[in-house]
């Protein structure tokens, strides 16, 4: 039991995380984390970095984060929005994963050469689960001319999409139950309690031992400007 994905995912999420530790890495460097969740990503950069913040609009997976750090000296976490209110001083690097942001207030926390990376989920993600519940597609969450409108130099732009595979209809039950529409861009926990949605997720993605959809995901580095 359990999920598993396939697919040119080893390349591409090494890639995701090469992209993040190259510029990490170092002694001096303040890394700003938006969207930190529990904060688990930003406290694995804890021996290579300065120090850290991490921010997040949920006040309870701030908590979460605090006590997940808690004996973690050099990095912080406290409750702010992707505006980035309640943020003070320069980082040299910002991360987002899956989280909203604000392009356009980047530039005044990231120090000249600092370094923002995000990864984003595509417009096309989950296409088939999307279209048996009669979800549309949103425009993509990110583009290139993003990043020149606010400032910051694109250094590398990525999207890949890929099948995703769960391997038993347990799985697939637990999966779809931990979707909803505040923290993905599907409403698969509404689909568990409709048979008729339930059916339709199942119909033409269902091989003789596993469920087929896909990932699709973006990766873009920018640097601010001098």
């Amino acid at each position: 039991m359990g999920l598993f994905a396939h697919g040119c995912l080893a390349g591409t999420h090494s890639l995701g995380l090469s992209c993040r530790r190259r510029p990490v890495r170092g002694a001096n460097t303040h890394v700003l984390d938006i969207g930190t969740g529990g904060g688990e990503m930003l406290l694995s950069f804890e021996p290579v970095i300065r120090s850290g913040l991490g921010i997040d609009l949920d006040s309870h997976m701030v908590t979460v984060a605090v006590e997940n750090g808690r004996d973690i000296p050099n990095v912080s976490f406290v409750c702010s929005s992707h505006e980035l209110e309640n943020v003070n001083g320069r980082f040299d690097v910002a991360l987002n994963r899956h989280a909203p942001f604000a392009l356009k207030k980047l530039p005044a926390r990231l120090k000249t050469g600092g370094v923002f990376i995000t990864q984003q989920v595509g417009e096309r993600n989950m296409a088939n689960v999307k279209q048996a519940l009669g979800q549309t597609t949103a425009n993509a969450p990110i583009a290139p001319e993003m990043f020149d409108d606010a400032g910051l130099d694109l250094l590398e732009f990525c999207e890949y999409d890929v099948d995703y595979v769960v391997q038993d209809i347990e799985s697939l039950i637990f999966w779809l139950g931990a979707l909803d529409l505040l923290h993905a861009d599907v409403d698969g926990s509404g689909a568990i309690a409709d048979v008729d949605a339930f059916n339709a997720i199942l119909h033409g993605s269902v091989t003789e031992r596993e469920f087929v959809t896909n990932e699709h995901r973006y990766l873009a580095v920018a640097r601010a400007r001098s």
